[in-house]
């Protein structure tokens, strides 16, 4: 006799179609045409314009495109061809999470960001890497995405060593360096509220401590046949996904897409620029088209550098350097011409306000 479904299994179809209809109405087209429409504020402009510190390099997700990675770093003056030597003097360079899955090089794009991480104290410079979804995904057990010529094998042993770097402080959950505030996804309203603080610094302390406290109670845990043991669970209302994205949580900073970060109030993080991965761009900038792989709010709330950098996606050569302003800068596709964009471009930068 064959069983009778369970009477809920009938609404998880309708409930799915609803949660993604929900997500399209999360942010209203006016709201993004006002947003489209407001420059950044003149305290906006002046945090800016007072950040103090060497140049600053940022790179969005990798997935697994270790030549993508090494070429966006050799553009940027951070590393050479082959990432085998750091060339960015006392610069730091931020990447962004999402250094797993989709590619089939993960292993050699860890190894040469953690050879980075190495090195470039020896000239002043930093690398900062943090953590993405994707890392979160595999600590938890799921390989579902990685490329077929990525071992079980290698791809545990990577996240043992990750354990390894997060409990170290070697990666991290954010990152803040004067008004810019570095996670993978970003903060969203209904998560500051829930949080203990809306201080930058102290929010770049909390969620750091949140992970590596998740991290090192299941540090410990073995690895079993081919597969890490689903030991790891990432519990807090940071980690979680929200309904947007198909999970029943508030909606945690690995977990935040674009249109979010790009509807939400600006009040909610009011003295920060919010920059972050984790959306990929789709599409490939050429001459002439309209494309741009790094996106930004017009108030310069909110930056997202998620150029779809890996062949899974787009193959955008595309990196954010901080040095005097802010600047998106990416790679015509089929050329060798980078161009330039200064998101702060509606701020008079040598007086800290706003044109």
């Amino acid at each position: 006799m064959t069983p009778r479904p369970a009477p809920w299994r009938a609404f998880v179809g309708p409930l799915l179609i609803a949660a993604c209809l929900l997500s399209r109405l999360l942010v209203p087209s006016d709201t993004r045409r006002a947003l489209q429409e407001s420059p950044p504020s003149a305290k906006t402009c002046a945090a800016v314009a007072n950040r103090r510190g060497p140049r600053l390099v940022a790179v969005g997700d990798v997935h697994g495109d270790f030549e993508a990675l090494a070429d966006v770093l050799s553009a940027a003056k951070i590393s050479n061809a082959s990432c085998g030597s750091w060339t960015g003097g006392n610069a730091i360079l931020v990447q962004m999470g999402d250094v797993a899955d989709r590619g089939r090089d993960v292993q050699k794009a860890n190894a040469c960001l953690r050879r980075l991480q190495r090195l470039a104290p020896e000239t002043g410079g930093q690398v900062i890497r943090l953590v993405g979804n994707h890392e979160l995904m595999r600590a938890e057990g799921s390989l579902r995405d990685a490329h077929p010529a990525e071992s079980s094998a290698a791809a545990v042993a990577g996240v043992m060593q990750w354990k390894v770097d997060v409990k170290s402080g070697a990666v991290r959950a954010s990152y803040s360096d004067g008004p810019y505030f570095f996670t993978h996804a970003g903060v969203r309203p209904a998560l500051l509220e829930r949080l203990p603080t809306s201080s930058i610094g102290e929010l770049v302390s909390y969620l750091n401590d949140r992970l590596r406290d998740a991290v090192v109670e299941c540090q410990e845990n073995p690895v079993r046949g081919r597969y890490l043991e689903r030991a790891c669970r990432f519990k807090d209302d940071v980690f979680t996904a929200g309904i947007d994205r198909g999970g029943r949580g508030v909606g945690g900073t690995f977990w935040t897409d674009w249109r979010i970060l790009e509807g939400s109030p600006a009040e909610a993080l009011p003295d920060a620029v919010q920059i972050v991965g984790h959306s990929a761009a789709r599409c490939r900038p050429r001459r002439g088209s309209p494309c741009e792989p790094i996106r930004f709010r017009s108030d310069l709330r909110a930056v997202v550098i998620d150029a779809g950098l890996s062949k899974a996606y787009a193959s955008n050569r595309a990196y954010l350097e901080i040095d005097g302003s802010i600047y998106a800068k990416w790679l015509e596709a089929d050329s060798s011409v980078w161009r330039r964009r200064d998101l702060a471009g509606p701020c008079d930068i040598a007086s800290g306000s706003n044109k």
